[in-house]
């Protein structure tokens, strides 16, 4: 069984952003931040380091890339949640207390293409990049805000001493580095064309027609209809990602650098207002997008719910007929 072994490290003078700058290195990384109500800064945020393996779903296949280099080790057809699941039974179960409710495991994405493994019937056209990455990182950093610290979590075998040696070296080798001097970044921000659009206005404005039209006929309840923008840029990923945490902050922001595990290296950035689901503890807790209507055992605050302020409908109206 494969335990966690933590490491105080203290990083008063530190931040996530710097962490990372100076332990990211070339490997698939991830940056995980909070700010609640987007004034707060949350507790923790998360730094996943020297993924020891990591799951590439494509087209109802999933490469497994494992050592240190991450080179393709295996190939799998089927189901892959239940390729995750298994990657995940080697490791304890039990959090230790004092540590924060992530230390481990499989962390990554799962793209809206996804739902062919759900729904078979679906044929959706492949996109260009991977359904869904997974890296299950052996070292975690948990950034404590309110403590100015740094714990530092990486896993050996309970029962190995020298797994539990070479854990202990990757901890020391992690405190080196943050006595390093942050490496040079750079704050270009021009594009170097203008904004592609995935649809006209004349488009977008046909395709909500069409989705009034599924709706009357029951063929679906919401639907989220999306304007894709394409631009060149000469900017560092990481520059992004740090100018949109300046313009945005939110709850759910993430860094992701999955480096070469795709034919085309890319990094994913974003900033969401809300979580989708969490489950912890048996319980789950879904946060539905906005205007989705209660479901359970009807009662008079559901019943009189549709009636609504018309200022609030006018809103809801706004959303579905602005072009982008």
């Amino acid at each position: 069984m494969l335990k966690p072994i933590t490491r105080e490290i203290i990083a008063d003078l530190e931040t996530p952003v710097s962490t990372y700058l100076k332990l990211s290195g070339n490997g698939p990384t991830f940056l995980l931040e909070s700010v609640t109500g987007g004034e707060n800064v949350a507790r923790y945020s998360f730094i996943g380091l020297q993924p020891s393996t990591a799951f590439v779903i494509r087209d109802r296949t999933t490469a497994v890339h494992s050592g240190p280099d991450l080179e393709l080790a295996a190939t799998h057809t089927g189901d892959p949640f239940s390729i995750l699941r298994n990657a995940l039974a080697p490791y304890s179960k039990e959090t230790p207390p004092g540590l924060p409710r992530l230390v481990g495991g499989l962390v990554g994405y799962l793209s809206y293409d996804a739902v062919r493994y759900f729904e078979p019937n679906v044929d959706l056209p492949l996109h260009e990049l991977p359904d869904g990455i997974f890296l299950l990182c052996d070292t975690l950093l948990a950034f404590d805000h309110t403590r100015g610290r740094l714990l530092a979590i990486t896993y050996a075998e309970e029962n190995s001493a020298s797994e539990k040696e070479v854990a202990n070296e990757r901890l020391n080798a992690i405190e080196h580095k943050l006595t390093m001097p942050l490496p040079k970044t750079s704050d270009i921000f021009e594009s170097e064309s203008a904004s592609q659009q995935s649809h006209t206005k004349t488009s977008f404005q046909d395709m909500v027609l069409k989705a009034k039209e599924h709706i009357m006929a029951g063929d679906l309840l919401q639907v989220v209809l999306s304007q894709k923008f394409t631009n060149k840029t000469k900017a560092h990923p990481f520059s992004i990602y740090r100018s949109l945490r300046r313009i945005n902050p939110s709850p759910y922001m993430f860094f992701f650098d999955f480096g070469d595990l795709s034919t085309k290296p890319f990094q994913l950035i974003g900033a969401s207002p809300e979580v989708h689901v969490r489950m912890e503890n048996d319980r789950a807790i879904l946060r539905p997008i906005a205007g989705t209507r209660p479901r359970g055992r009807l009662n008079r605050k559901i019943l009189f719910a549709p009636i609504i302020r018309r200022r609030k409908r006018t809103s809801r109206t706004r959303y579905v007929d602005r072009p982008s």
